[in-house]
């Protein structure tokens, strides 16, 4: 296969498919590599939202957009 079709289909860097097998639901994986994608985080800031428990604490929110945007920043030590 082509390094141009694998950078297609695998966007986030190899390390953060690596932190994201850590995720245990399908679901969870997902939305965290969505955002991953979405916000530009690098695998800090997907290591920092998994620890956090950023999708739960979305999915339980009132204001998920407001959630969302607050998640998309970056933190000064990443």
């Amino acid at each position: 296969m082509p390094i141009a079709d694998l950078s297609a289909r695998f966007p986030l860097p190899w390390s953060a498919y690596v932190r994201l097998l850590s995720v245990k639901t399908e679901q969870a994986r997902k939305f965290y590599e969505t955002e991953a994608l979405r916000g530009g985080w690098s695998v800090r800031q997907i290591d920092r939202q998994i620890n956090s428990l950023f999708y739960e604490r979305t999915a339980l929110s009132r204001s998920k957009a407001k959630m969302l945007t607050k998640g998309a920043g970056a933190k000064t030590e990443d």
